[in-house]
């Protein structure tokens, strides 16, 4: 589909649009990796992309350049991606580790992004009431390491490990759930006997 130049270390996120249209997330490389091993450093992306079915190829929707990392004494300096994006509604969410080698002792730093499927910013980061074309793709900045989004009953869920400890960040209205009191069940949608 694309040729990305560096690996992929974490699976992909879908988004089904209508009928036809066809969405693949994924990033390059892996804050799990070792910045002295073989494709631990460079710039590494967060990608969207649109598949061109029943045509060939996809179509790069969005391409996001991280920090470049590089390695000094087997130490990183950059951002990587920390795992596979979820996607909620038309929104993927993303997060990155930030390291410093020259403060090995400093905690290092997670973002979550969130961004359209089409790449550009899912939120008013700004505070001026509207989404301007110039606006971050960052919603969110944390001390230590993140894990996957994952999402929950409207809202979004990230842990946290850092020098303070492991944390779950939420997000979302906590006012406001998919799932009330006596609604919670599996619905069984279809049945078959097995001999």
């Amino acid at each position: 589909m694309v040729d990305t130049g560096q690996p992929i270390y974490a699976s992909s996120a879908l988004l089904f649009v209508g009928t036809t249209d066809v969405y693949m997330f994924f990033a390059t490389g892996s804050d799990l990796l070792a910045s002295s091993a073989p494709g631990g450093t460079g710039t590494f992306k967060l990608y969207g992309l649109k598949d061109n079915t029943p045509g060939a190829g996809a179509t790069t929707k969005f391409a996001v350049n991280l920090a470049t990392v590089s390695n000094s004494g087997g130490l990183a300096t950059g951002e990587r991606p920390s795992t596979s994006p979820s996607v909620a509604g038309d929104i993927v969410f993303y997060t990155t580790t930030t390291e410093t080698a020259s403060t090995p002792c400093a905690d290092f730093s997670a973002n979550l992004y969130a961004m359209t499927y089409a790449g550009g910013a899912a939120y008013d980061a700004n505070n001026n009431g509207k989404i301007d074309n110039n606006e971050s793709t960052i919603a969110k900045t944390f001390a230590g390491r993140a894990s996957a989004p994952f999402i929950v009953d409207q809202h979004l869920y990230t842990g946290t490990t850092g020098a303070n400890g492991a944390r779950v960040e939420a997000f979302g209205d906590p006012e406001d759930f998919n799932n009330g009191i006596g609604q919670v069940g599996v619905r069984i949608l279809s049945w078959r006997e097995i001999r």
